[in-house]
């Protein structure tokens, strides 16, 4: 069934059915199904198709709101190492930016679907300019420099004042400052990693102190900003994106799903992330040397989409709308997916390894064409079901 065809078939078996003689009791009636069996089939699909959509905006706000729950124990966490610095506890903080980190790559999935951060270019700024330069956070050195040298003479490193700031000198903010801090300047051009000594104070108004406030405030701008985005995926919330999405017509919510997908997989994945390191460009995750654990991420919420799922939150999908209609095509898009997933898998964990390594450069080349694949398939599915209310 070619679901194009949705609202045009019941009318087509109309016609037929007029024009064509009685048929009598006792003649064969294998024939096509009369025109309210397929109507009611159609309507059926169609039923499924709502609930799928609706079902994409649920698993895309569980997402999101796991992606705020950590974040928030990422800023516990740096809270805790900023009280009392020490190995341990900035280990502790990075290790709370990469399990938070982790979470939204998930949520990066729902990219490019005309969303929340598609409509505000400054919030997605704001939360994934890549990479990071600490110099502009902090200065070339632990004595003077970058916007650290405006929040010393401020009463208190509050959120605004971080955010005044950072817009007067044009510094990025989000995942990627978050990073630089914890990890150090010298990390991303292969030097030692930040020791916790940075952040040791002997006043609480000296610079280090304030060096420490400045990563938590950071980590709360980051929360409020991902709060804004998961609001706007809550389907309850009046005027929501997920909520027009939802209530929206059937073909344009399809074409921002999974147009959003081929899309994301496509220019961000294949042409961004691994096209740009192939090109002899900086890790996206540079200084925590994590862009592969990135797009491992990505790749999960690309499946979590798909299947429709996220932690325990499950709901009809797009896998099994298109299995029951056409079982190669939603086979060809299984295997896709679960290719992505894997040839990410064989790339190197730092991925600014495949400079000096043929082998890995070439993994890394196999992982790109598999999203290119991976879009391929799904604009394929796109091209085939188009749904008419």
């Amino acid at each position: 069934m070619n679901l194009g065809r949705i609202s045009s078939i019941f009318m087509l078996f109309t016609a037929l059915v007029a024009a064509a003689p009685a048929v009598g009791c006792g003649e064969d009636d294998s024939g096509p199904a009369a025109p309210d069996a397929r109507a009611a089939q159609d309507g059926a699909f169609k039923q499924a198709a709502e609930a799928t959509l609706a079902g994409w905006a649920e698993v895309a706000k569980a997402t999101h709101e796991e992606t705020v729950r950590l974040c928030k124990l990422l800023e516990k966490a740096i809270e805790d190492f900023i009280k009392a610095p020490s190995p341990e506890l900035l280990e502790g903080a990075k290790i709370a930016w990469r399990t938070a980190r982790d979470a939204y790559s998930r949520a990066e999935a729902y990219r490019f679907t005309g969303g929340p951060l598609d409509e505000d270019a400054a919030l997605a700024a704001r939360i994934e300019a890549a990479p990071a330069d600490v110099t502009l956070l902090e200065g070339p050195t632990l004595e003077a420099g970058g916007i650290l040298d405006e929040l010393m003479t401020v009463p208190d490193v509050t959120g605004d004042a971080v955010r005044d700031a950072a817009r007067g000198k044009d510094v990025p903010l989000g995942w990627h400052a978050i990073e630089g801090m914890l990890y150090g300047a010298a990390a991303s051009a292969g030097g030692p990693p930040r020791p916790h000594t940075d952040f040791v104070f002997a006043d609480p108004e000296d610079r280090n102190a304030r060096r420490g406030r400045l990563v938590a405030k950071l980590a709360r701008i980051l929360i409020e900003d991902i709060v804004l985005v998961a609001n706007q995926w809550d389907a309850d919330r009046t005027s929501s994106f997920a909520q027009k999405l939802v209530r929206g017509p059937l073909d344009e919510g399809f074409a921002r799903a999974l147009g959003g997908v081929a899309d994301f997989s496509r220019k961000e994945m294949a042409e961004r992330k691994l096209g740009g390191v192939l090109a002899g460009a900086p890790e996206v995750s540079d200084a925590s040397r994590s862009t592969r654990a990135d797009l491992a991420g990505i790749a999960l919420g690309v499946e979590g989409l798909l299947f429709a799922r996220e932690g325990r939150v499950t709901a009809p999908s797009f896998i099994d709308l298109v299995r029951r209609d056409d079982p190669k095509l939603a086979d060809g898009l299984v295997a896709a997916i679960a290719e992505s997933r894997a040839s990410i898998e064989r790339c190197p964990p730092a991925l600014a390894e495949i400079a000096s390594d043929p082998q890995k450069r070439a993994a890394a080349e196999s992982a790109r064409d598999a999203q290119l694949a991976l879009a391929a398939r799904v604009d394929e599915v796109l091209a085939h079901y188009t749904l008419d209310r």
